[in-house]
């Protein structure tokens, strides 16, 4: 069964909050206030989330070749068969991130992943992403 995990990214503090639960109680236009379970913390924390402040991301249920979890939003380094690609690829949506390339209509095995960054702390690697 795949794990459901979460991180958000604070804009504002440019900080990266990684929590594998929130339990809301009052839901605006907004902001949402609720407790907010902290990755591996026993501990819940009350909180509001600003929607204008915060991109919540979900855990893909993939790890990379250091056992790394991979979210939505990370950038990776792939290599098809034992070539490492040039370019990089962004982790846009949970049902994206399959382990097949297709490239130059044909369909290419990757062997293997590894997170270099993600687009919110990371913004300079976007310039080598796969279009």
């Amino acid at each position: 069964m795949k794990e459901i995990k979460f991180r958000a990214w604070e804009s504002l503090n440019k900080n990266m909050i990684y929590f594998d639960g929130f339990i809301p109680f009052k839901i605006s236009e907004k902001y949402i206030e609720g407790a907010l379970s902290l990755h591996n913390q026993e501990k819940r924390y009350l909180t509001t989330l600003n929607y204008d402040k915060i991109e919540v991301m979900q855990y893909t249920g993939v790890k990379d070749i250091d056992n790394e979890e991979v979210y939505k939003d990370d950038i990776l380094e792939i290599w098809i068969g034992s070539i490492k690609q040039d370019n990089y690829y962004i982790v846009n949506d949970l049902r994206e991130l399959y382990f097949e390339m297709y490239r130059d209509d044909l369909y290419y095995r990757i062997s293997k992943i590894k997170i270099v960054g993600n687009k919110h702390q990371n913004p300079e690697l976007m310039k080598k992403i796969i279009c």
